[in-house]
């Protein structure tokens, strides 16, 4: 942790509705084939892998029941262009 290669996102779920899990999705950003991954998580994720000095973007949808929500507004990053060691 702490080498500029890793987000975390929490939220709060809404309270009015039951989701089961949330999907969420992030990317590299103009890149053909780049990374991609897809995890089902609760109310927080972590990601620590990222390559560095790229261009991400992470997409939010709720689940609940089989359907899946819209998603959320995408939330656009970089990643650190250079290692950081202790």
């Amino acid at each position: 942790m702490g080498d500029g290669r890793e987000v975390q996102l929490a939220w709060e779920p809404d309270p009015a509705s039951t989701q089961d899990h949330y999907k969420v999705v992030y990317q590299e950003v103009e890149r053909y084939n780049g990374d991609s991954r897809t995890q089902l998580v609760t109310e927080t994720m972590a990601e620590e892998e990222l390559y560095p000095g790229r261009n991400y973007s992470i997409t939010v949808t709720a689940i609940s029941n089989g359907m899946e929500s819209d998603p959320a507004s995408q939330i656009y990053f970089a990643t650190s262009k250079f290692l950081y060691h202790s």
